[in-house]
């Protein structure tokens, strides 16, 4: 979630926030269905050719009319150099400019099985207007393939986005994953949001908690669950064949990697995680949450562990354990507050469930005041 949005602070142990005085944030881009070009970082070695670098026609899935702000890839990423014996998932990427979020339709290539990573709900905090043209174009894609939504899965719990889990699984089914640390969060943002009683914090809202190491199948595909706190005490990545999905653990190489200073964040397991991360074998595809097109450059979304250990800014080989702290740390004083966190976190804790309606009938988001 690190935009250079400026100025975000933890400033006591019960995982408060404020933004800094006399901070703005960017202007985001407005776009509407815009055609994805290779976004991809092309590993050395590798021909242009073999890693999806033509993108056809938009297919039917999007419409001339269409006012969304996600830009998609109309076809799946494929390892074309992969070994006879890996069984490697095919991997279609999702940009909702509005967040800077990449979600992920992630393809069992010997059947029609699929799961979705990290989906996003529309939600326009000016009118407090929840939309679902993100999850739909999705939902088309999934449908005109005539895909099986196996899992729907959470890497973290989103403070940038509201999570759209719940409306894929009551159109396509599927179960809802995320990590066994979600308890933690959840007992963090009960008190503070003063939660209806009803309201368990054990995570009972998802159907799966996930421990490091857990395994589950997508299809033919076997996947593992990586505990990788830092960011949040709760995030998760997720391996399946050559392919990785690391959440808001680490960036693009450009980028760096994610802000620590959430309730429970900690820049020394940060760098731990990643460390773990990057153990991997070189050549294996790392796709990543968010990007924020550094000076301008176009989109991009996938790299390799390769190209994150020699060249990523805040983690390249070299650097120590107690440089990157000092760094993360004091760039973390300089981030700003996320603009939908406080909604976010609201939905996200619940798996991405609105909050009960009111004796009038009405759903509330609560936004507490000089509370922290």
């Amino acid at each position: 979630m690190e935009k250079p949005l400026s100025g975000w602070k933890n400033p006591n142990a019960t995982g408060g926030f404020i933004r800094k005085q006399g901070t703005q944030e960017p202007k985001r881009k407005k776009r509407k269905y815009i055609h994805l070009r290779s976004p991809i970082t092309i590993p050395p070695n590798r021909e242009r050719i073999g890693v999806n670098s033509t993108i056809e026609q938009p297919n039917q899935c999007r419409t001339t009319n269409s006012t969304s702000n996600i830009l998609f890839s109309d076809k799946f990423t494929t390892n074309f150099l992969k070994k006879e014996t890996e069984l490697n998932p095919d991997v279609r990427a999702f940009f909702d400019s509005d967040t800077w979020t990449l979600s992920y339709l992630v393809k069992d290539p010997n059947s029609s099985a699929c799961a979705i990573i990290d989906p996003v709900l529309d939600y326009d905090p000016a009118s407090g207007q929840t939309q679902t043209k993100s999850a739909d174009q999705v939902i088309c894609m999934i449908e005109s393939e005539n895909l099986s939504v196996e899992w729907i899965i959470e890497t973290h719990v989103h403070a940038d986005h509201l999570s759209a889990a719940p409306y894929f699984k009551k159109k396509l089914g599927g179960r809802i994953g995320i990590g066994s640390h979600i308890t933690d969060v959840q007992k963090v943002f009960h008190n503070l949001f003063n939660m209806e009683n009803e309201f368990q914090s054990d995570g009972s809202q998802f159907d799966r908690l996930f421990t490091d190491g857990d395994t589950f199948r997508i299809g033919d595909l076997n996947v593992t669950a990586m505990h990788t706190p830092g960011h949040t005490p709760a995030c998760m990545s997720y391996h399946t064949g050559d392919a990785l999905f690391v959440g808001d653990t680490i960036f693009m190489p450009d980028s760096g990697t994610a802000r620590c200073d959430f309730p429970g964040g900690d820049a020394r397991a940060l760098y731990q995680s990643i460390q773990k991360l990057l153990a991997l074998p070189p050549e294996t595809r790392m796709f990543i949450c968010h990007d924020y097109m550094p000076n301008g450059r176009e989109m991009q979304y996938q790299t390799t562990i390769a190209e994150q250990r020699a060249k990523n800014l805040h983690v390249h080989e070299g650097i120590s354990e107690s440089e990157f702290v000092s760094m993360r740390l004091a760039k973390d004083k300089t981030l700003n507050t996320p603009a939908l966190i406080l909604p976010s976190i609201q939905v996200n804790i619940r798996a991405g469930e609105l909050p009960p309606a009111e004796d009038n009938g009405v759903r509330y988001l609560k936004i507490p005041i000089d509370a922290v």
